[in-house]
């Protein structure tokens, strides 16, 4: 099966900034946002934070 687009997508990456750079070489048009989990993914560190958010 093959889909036309009407229009170019437009792409938001969140996170890898590589696959956005892969993204932009071959000219697609996407926005990077530079995102990582809270507290570097630490579980612990996480549930503090969530604990201080309800604050």
């Amino acid at each position: 099966m093959i889909v036309e687009l009407l229009r170019k997508p437009k792409i938001i990456n969140i996170g890898a900034r590589n696959f956005h750079d892969s993204l932009i070489a071959q000219g697609a048009d996407s926005v990077h946002v530079d995102w990582k989990p809270p507290a570097g993914g630490d579980q612990e560190m996480m549930k503090l934070l969530d604990k201080l958010d309800k604050l």
